[in-house]
């Protein structure tokens, strides 16, 4: 069963709140240095159109386009999208229901949804089943979602313990981080057939243990959380930011603690 975390209603409101409290310049310079930036590269195509649904203020849509590839992206929060549209006129941006594009079938190459399908209590299937069909034969679906790393696996109980405490204090539902297994599950049963799947966002996966450890009530989610004096220090350490970017990313370390994952998939 993926891990429930109950904190505010992702609906468009929240997000609206979250993207007003981010700046455009500085995902920008988040996306020069990121890990998942590089896995987008390696596995998006060049040719043809692609698709990021659900892309915020769309720093990948500014990034990507302006390295030469040809990315639509699509959200539900129109404040997020003329945030965008202010600062780069010019960006090919759509208002959309991610369960009803307006997109003809077999349309684009790629599909690039990050941390989307997560906040969807009932499930992912009429968003998956979407993508399958405006993505042509042999189009590449990269998408991510919260994962249930080692540490997760580890301190499952005390989680789903906090969580059902949250849930019960009237805490709505806000996402769920799944398993490598749940993960591939849910996207061949869309009809499609998994390459790989990345873990990534150490990071905020540490923040999670630091929170759990120290006996806070915490966020519910890494995106949400308030800094404590013991986040302070992770976020800035004694040591130079890169060389703890290294450590995080350490394999062992990094499937311990990265709370992201990315999977690579394909349309037969």
């Amino acid at each position: 069963m993926p891990i429930a975390y109950h904190e505010a209603e992702p609906n468009t409101a929240h997000w609206d709140q979250v993207w007003a409290g981010q700046t455009l310049e500085h995902l920008l310079n988040v996306a020069e240095r990121d890990r998942l930036t590089r896995l987008i590269i390696e596995h998006l195509p060049k040719h043809g159109q692609s698709l990021e649904g659900g892309c915020g203020l769309g720093q990948y849509v500014r990034y990507l386009n302006s390295r030469g590839y040809a990315l639509v992206g699509g959200d539900w929060s129109v404040n997020a999208l003329q945030s965008h549209r202010r600062e780069y006129s010019a960006s090919p941006l759509v208002a959309l229901d991610l369960t009803r594009l307006p997109f003809s079938d077999a349309a684009f190459s790629g599909y690039i949804s990050l941390g989307v399908i997560e906040h969807l209590e009932q499930g992912a299937d009429a968003l998956l089943s979407e993508m399958g069909r405006i993505l042509a034969p042999g189009g590449v679906l990269l998408l991510s979602t919260p994962w249930v790393n080692g540490a997760r696996r580890l301190l499952g109980g005390r989680i789903r313990r906090r969580q059902a405490s949250r849930r019960d204090a009237g805490l709505p539902f806000y996402q769920y981080a799944y398993t490598t297994r749940e993960l591939i599950a849910i996207v061949e049963r869309a009809g499609f057939a998994v390459q790989g799947v990345h873990p990534y966002s150490p990071g905020k996966g540490l923040r999670e243990v630091l929170s759990l450890l120290g006996g806070r009530g915490g966020a519910s989610s890494a995106a949400s959380q308030t800094d404590t004096p013991a986040m302070i220090a992770v976020s800035k350490p004694p040591m130079p930011a890169s060389r703890l970017r290294g450590l995080l990313y350490v394999p062992v370390v990094l499937h311990m603690l990265a709370h992201m994952a990315l999977v690579v998939a394909v349309k037969p």
